[in-house]
């Protein structure tokens, strides 16, 4: 099982925070963020937010960045990890009146109008950089950005046939060129309808309204090979452990495993860019202290520190300059001429049925 920093159990890193800070390890809060913290109306009410996230490298960036040093700008708050994001487990709290992930992060496909009975709105009292996102990146009133991230081809260097590489998602498809299993996320909107059809020749940038049944088509022709994965964590330890030749991961995953030593490769070429959102349920016992950390996470001051331990860009024009240099050229921000893009207002109306019709067919 891979080594993760929280489990759904709702492990706290409080105390670790704590006893770091009593041996004065320079985990005290210094006079920027005491004054960052005076200035948002923290209390001295001790408060409990849970945070929920996807899990393995990208949630351990996340704490390193942003949620270990949100606590200590902020004593009275105490911040409990959960993993993996569920939207499922996410209604279910709402319409229960039990909800303890109090700030979510999600895909680009959640957070739109057809979420809305489930979400509370951002507060733009509090958030208050929620409007100057990058262009491109659909901000609503019920989700703000956090990542830009890119949706990936990534293949197994020492499988390619002599020397060859895979130069797109045609190349997915094929598998007499390619041999071997391929990874995909076994989600309707995680981009598997949209490869396929780039692969059966659909021009890239005029893919909507999408034509599922061709795009389905297309899938049913690597049907027999495709190995497919829930969680960011799987995707990448299916091509870590050489059980797919080639998979569709999300760059910081691939980044990961390859600083361990895996021969894995990303294409860039037609990687489709998009962004990660945070939102915060409805019913959350604690609304103002979640619009704080959500406000922290997306100010100028810190949205580029995620970059320094995973390579995701920020979606903000002010914090682009902030970026790792030495990562540079693993955000997915410095390929834009070669990048795709979803329509997130298209899946957002037509969700519920292509899902149906997607579970269909895996079914078939």
């Amino acid at each position: 099982m891979e080594d993760r920093e929280s489990q759904d159990s709702g492990i706290s890193r409080r105390e670790l925070l704590r006893r770091g800070a009593l041996a004065g390890a320079g985990l005290v809060a210094g006079p920027g963020l005491l004054g960052y913290a005076t200035a948002c109306g923290a209390t001295s009410s001790p408060v409990t937010l849970g945070f929920v996230s996807f899990g393995g490298a990208y949630q351990r960036a996340q704490a390193r960045a942003w949620l270990d040093p949100f606590m200590r700008a902020h004593p009275n708050i105490e911040i409990v990890q959960h993993e993996p994001i569920d939207y499922a487990k996410l209604e279910a709290q709402v319409h229960a009146g039990n909800v303890t992930w109090d700030v979510a992060d999600v895909s680009n496909d959640f957070g739109l109008a057809r979420n809305k009975d489930i979400l509370t709105p951002i507060d733009p009292k509090i958030v208050k950089n929620a409007g100057n996102a990058l262009p491109g990146v659909l901000q609503s009133p019920w989700r703000v950005a956090d990542i830009v991230y890119a949706s990936v081809l990534a293949y197994r260097k020492d499988e390619m046939p002599q020397g060859r590489v895979p130069q797109g998602w045609r190349d997915f498809f094929d598998l007499k060129a390619f041999p071997g299993k391929r990874g995909l996320r076994k989600f309707a909107s995680a981009g598997a309808l949209e490869f396929a059809l780039v692969a059966d020749g659909v021009d890239p940038h005029r893919l909507y309204p999408l034509d599922v049944e061709r795009a389905l088509k297309k899938l049913d022709t690597i049907k027999s090979e495709i190995v497919w994965w829930d969680t960011g964590a799987q995707s990448a330890r299916l091509l870590a452990d050489g059980e797919v030749t080639i998979g569709h991961s999300w760059n910081g995953r691939v980044y990961d495993i390859q600083q361990q030593g895996a021969p894995v490769q990303i294409q860039w070429n037609q990687a489709f860019q998009t962004q990660d959102f945070l939102v915060v349920p409805k019913g959350t016992k604690h609304p103002h202290e979640a619009m704080q950390l959500v406000d922290y996470i997306t100010s100028c001051a810190h949205a580029a520190r995620l970059s320094y331990y995973i390579p995701y860009a920020p979606p903000y024009a002010c914090a682009l300059g902030s970026v790792d240099p030495k990562i540079e050229r693993d955000l997915p921000t410095t390929y834009n001429g070669e990048a795709l893009h979803f329509d997130d207002r298209w899946w957002d109306a037509h969700f519920a049925a292509v899902d149906a019709q997607f579970q269909s067919w895996l079914q078939a």
